[in-house]
């Protein structure tokens, strides 16, 4: 089979980057459509046929947007599958964002699950790891995973200190049976015996005729989820945080990255957990375990302890060492960098406190995982109702005076840049807010910036806000990757009681505002005519082409 020079020239690019190109096109379209108002464009036949978006008008958008408050709330809040009545807090600062992952893992009792796109070998990752130890100890099962892509930084070293706590002697549960953990690398790069399967399968359906799975996965489809779910078998109990927060210095404030921190959010969402009578049994619902158990059972993972040289008993007890002193340095003596933080936390019941209680969606697009042909199957196909982009377009659908939209990777369609254009017209008091890198700042080079652009330290936070109430925040980027390929996860809240999770969003873009340029302004054009960034603003053009020329970006998600 003949690769071609097309899909060959992608693979390379996407292998140097990340995350794709948000084309200078793009951004362009955004700025004139602002301006100019340009007309919303009629969708084609096969467009309406296939159901990627209707054939609205701006007057039927406003008639929708005229609905009554209560309308309007239960729109929000039901258009996914089964919202839960829970409470959720933001958490904003970097060391309480680590501190709380310590605290609800401190507080478990019976089960802990985490998956990670990163989990880089950091004081960080040891902490958390020896709090895992411990809770194994405890007697509390332990399901752990990375992404083989966003964790291949981590090195065969990280994957050596998780794979130890498989050697440690688990604590007794309630049953009398021992605690287990396990750990999987989710989709490795070079998972050679997993792709074999997927080309045997495809071989034996072809000329065979049996009924084998068809599994459709390559190396560009990626979990970017970020889990902390303790407890989700007793429902009073049950807690988890989702957000942009990897697991690595850079994301908590503390050693090497104490003075260069990602801007980045998380939620904890508690009592997720909901019990259901099932003809007699009583049964566990939670939409967060069984995203999780869908990435769990994900046809191309591999166990940590079958990828890697296993390692001895005696090589284990070294590298727990290892771990517990760094853990001991930051978290566990009287001055460790966090040891303040966590106990002031305790102290406050800041785990039990200062919450809001309202509705929670858990939303998700594990999909993108399993979608065939994820660069030419651009349309999306709303197999999934928690589908993440198809709810928070249905949310801007119904906005009725402000929208907030932050991510650091922004791309828009046209179609979608025509319908904000077109909400804001239809009402000039109405504000949309969107907070985004520039080249200056951006992690990826070929992410580019729409509207406004910040400074050093860089945004990594990903969220939405609808009329200063309805708030989205967890893991999926506005850009191609997270649209198309990458599995994410959004805890998606709308408060009934208590306003702190509205105005700490609030409070955290007004903060990173007073630190921003607007987009065009003179301020701006100076910072993009800097010398430090004119290489990468002219490879980020040429980026920009290339993929523009590849016609590899998403469809209308409408």
């Amino acid at each position: 089979m003949v690769l071609s020079s097309r899909w060959f020239l992608l693979g390379t690019l996407l292998i140097l980057i990340s995350s794709p190109i948000h084309a200078e096109r793009a951004c362009m379209d955004v700025l004139d459509a602002l301006i100019s108002g340009r007309p919303l464009p009629e969708p084609s036949p096969s467009e309406v046929a296939a159901g990627v978006r209707a054939p609205q008008t701006a007057e039927a958008l406003e008639e929708i947007s005229k609905a009554s408050d209560e309308i309007s709330q239960a729109y929000l809040i039901n258009n996914a599958i089964n919202p839960i009545d829970g409470k959720f807090k933001l958490i904003v600062n970097p060391q309480e964002a680590l501190a709380a992952r310590v605290l609800m893992i401190r507080n478990a009792k019976d089960t802990i699950d985490l998956s990670y796109y990163i989990f880089k070998d950091t004081e960080s990752s040891r902490v958390i790891l020896t709090e895992l130890q411990r809770a194994l100890k405890r007697g509390v099962n332990v399901r752990m995973m990375v992404d083989g892509s966003g964790s291949i930084v981590a090195s065969t070293k990280a994957y050596a200190e998780i794979q130890t706590l498989s050697k440690i002697r688990a604590g007794l549960r309630p049953d009398e049976t021992r605690a287990t953990f396990n750990s999987l690398i989710i989709n490795p790069v070079m998972n050679i015996r997993a792709n074999v399967k997927q080309w045997y399968n495809a071989v034996m359906r072809l000329i065979g005729g049996k009924e084998l799975p068809e599994d459709h996965f390559s190396i560009f489809q990626r979990s970017h989820d970020k889990i902390l779910l303790v407890d989700v078998a007793i429902p009073e109990k049950s807690i988890a945080i989702v957000g942009g927060r990897n697991i690595s210095n850079d994301y908590f404030g503390i050693g090497d990255a104490k003075n260069n921190t990602y801007n980045d959010l998380d939620i904890i969402i508690k009592e997720i957990s909901t019990k259901k009578d099932v003809n007699g049994t009583i049964v566990i619902e939670n939409a967060l375990v069984d995203h999780y158990n869908q990435l769990f059972n994900f046809a191309a993972n591999k166990r940590i302890n079958d990828f890697i040289h296993k390692i001895t008993r005696s090589d284990a007890a070294l590298v727990l060492r290892k771990i517990k002193n760094d853990h001991n340095m930051y978290a566990g003596y009287r001055d460790g960098e966090i040891t303040d933080v966590i106990n002031k936390m305790a102290k406050s019941n800041f785990m039990d406190e200062g919450f809001d209680e309202g509705k929670i969606n858990i939303l998700n697009e594990f999909e993108n995982l399993v979608r065939k042909n994820p660069f030419t199957q651009k349309e999306y196909l709303y197999a999934n109702p928690r589908s993440i982009i198809k709810n928070m377009f249905d949310q801007l659908h119904i906005a009725r005076s402000d929208i907030l939209i932050g991510s650091p990777y922004l791309y828009l369609t046209d179609f979608e840049i025509d319908r904000l254009v077109s909400w804001l017209k239809a009402d000039p008091k109405r504000k949309l807010r969107i907070m985004t890198n520039s080249s200056a700042t951006s992690d990826n080079l070929p992410a580019q910036t729409m509207m406004e652009n910040f400074v050093m330290p860089k945004l990594h936070a990903k969220f939405w806000m609808v009329d200063n109430r309805a708030v989205s925040v967890g893991t999926s980027n506005f850009d191609p990757i997270s649209r198309l390929t990458n599995s994410e996860v959004m805890a998606s809240v709308n408060p009934t009681l208590g306003n702190s999770t509205v105005s700490s969003l609030n409070s955290f873009y007004d903060e990173l505002k007073s630190r921003s340029t607007r987009w065009g302004s003179e301020e701006f054009k100076a910072v993009k005519a800097s010398p430090e960034i004119k290489n990468r603003i002219m490879i980020q053009s040429v980026l920009a082409k290339i993929m523009d020329g590849l016609d590899i970006l998403p469809q209308s998600s409408y």
